[in-house]
């Protein structure tokens, strides 16, 4: 059972590799596949333009009458407010401009590509916060600059703790969704000459 499964994947990937092979799938279901990735990519970018919106107007509120550490708290809260709604706007844009008319192979890279950026974000989440916490701890030992190295620090760990958050939500959403993308790759008809069989797997 094992052999034969091991020679159809073999002989699957020989086929798909061939300068006359195909694969012939639905259309519409690829279609759909792609137009719901880049739903979700759309919800997740309002969702980070409006968090980078209320850390511009939180700011310009209570800037003027804050002191301390909490002035630059705010100052660099705007400071992330601005990029994140920067890149909010890129992406959702980007998501708009999409073609979701892909081909098996360009579907299935995109959704790759999606998760691995995803994943990185995260990374450089946790990145954000642990400089964070380490200007914060340097405000314990610095006379001169100790309210701006706290203000920044709790900020940024408080971006990182959010941006974490939503890029690990979206990978989730992302990874499930890639449940149908793997049905459809297992009901795949690969056709090369007059040779044709389905990847079930």
């Amino acid at each position: 059972m094992l052999g034969r499964k091991l020679f159809s994947v073999v002989l699957s990937a020989l086929s798909l590799y061939s300068s006359n092979s195909y694969a012939a799938t639905n259309p519409e279901k690829l279609e759909k596949f792609n137009h719901q990735r880049n739903d979700k990519n759309k919800i997740g970018m309002i969702t980070l333009g409006t968090w980078g919106l209320g850390n511009i107007a939180t700011g310009l509120a209570l800037y003027g009458n804050s002191k301390e550490d909490n002035k630059y708290f705010h100052e660099m809260n705007m400071a992330w407010g601005l990029i994140n709604l920067g890149i909010a706007g890129f992406g959702f844009y980007g998501s708009i401009d999409q073609d979701n008319k892909l081909n098996l192979a360009d579907t299935v890279d995109e959704q790759k590509k999606m998760e691995n950026i995803l994943l990185l974000n995260t990374g450089l989440d946790v990145a954000y916060s642990s400089i964070g916490l380490y200007l914060r701890e340097m405000s314990n030992n610095s006379s001169d600059n100790k309210d701006r190295l706290k203000g920044y620090g709790n900020s940024l760990i408080m971006q990182g703790a959010f941006l974490f958050a939503f890029d690990l939500t979206l990978f989730l959403l992302h990874n499930n969704h890639n449940k149908e993308l793997k049905e459809i790759l297992n009901n795949t008809e690969v056709k090369s000459g007059s040779i044709s069989y389905n990847l079930n797997f």
